[in-house]
């Protein structure tokens, strides 16, 4: 009996071994755990290189980006510029074309004389009487007033010869604005011949009256 049980002991215990020996020898496989400390070391070492590769990748990444928005942002400010002098230049031409060529001094002159009030005619003044032509459009009797005002002015400076002073110059001047004035108030009424012959007279009689008689 003693014989037998030592022998069921003893395969006991070499089936305990055995099962021993191959959990410790499966075990590392399916854990997937380090088996020695340098092992474990080794990997928290790799796990740490290959985070920093990352994070240096990223911030590289990050870098690059950056660069490449700034890099944008002043190609498009210089092409906004570009841009906006070359359209004033453009402006430019496009006025001057439509102005034409710049006209000389001698043309200048003589388009400023050609524009400059003339002198009342002996059609439109009796320079002995200072009797006056009113146009057809000033003949009618709202202008009464006025026309009678400007005629007496101008029979005193017939009178005169021409040489009035400061105040009567005044009174023409105003006279003959107030004319101008119901003129254009009424130009609906008149044809524009009427209205130009109309208004030209009163002009070259406020003209006349810088000049002497003669």
């Amino acid at each position: 009996m003693r014989i037998a049980c030592f022998a069921v002991f003893g395969f006991v215990l070499m089936q305990g071994a055995v099962l021993y020996g191959q959990t410790a020898y499966v075990a590392p496989y399916y854990n997937n755990k380090a088996s020695t400390v340098g092992e474990s070391w080794a990997r928290g070492m790799s796990d740490v290189i290959r985070s920093q590769g990352e994070a240096n990748l990223r911030n590289s990444e990050a870098a690059i980006n950056v660069e490449e928005a700034r890099s944008r942002y002043f190609d498009n400010r210089l092409k906004y510029t570009q841009t906006y002098f070359e359209n004033r230049r453009m402006n430019r031409e496009y006025r001057a074309a439509e102005r034409g060529p710049r006209i000389t001094e001698q043309q200048a002159e003589r388009i400023a004389r050609e524009r400059a009030p003339k002198r009342a005619t002996t059609n439109d003044l009796d320079p002995i009487t200072g009797s006056l032509a009113w146009p057809r459009a000033l003949t009618e009797a709202q202008y009464e007033p006025s026309r009678q005002k400007i005629e007496e002015l101008f029979q005193a400076r017939a009178s005169q010869g021409g040489a009035i002073g400061m105040d009567t110059f005044r009174d023409i001047q105003s006279a003959a604005d107030e004319l101008l004035t119901a003129l254009h108030a009424n130009i609906g009424n008149y044809s524009p011949n009427d209205y130009m012959d109309a208004k030209r007279f009163v002009e070259r009689l406020q003209n006349e009256a810088r000049f002497p008689v003669g």
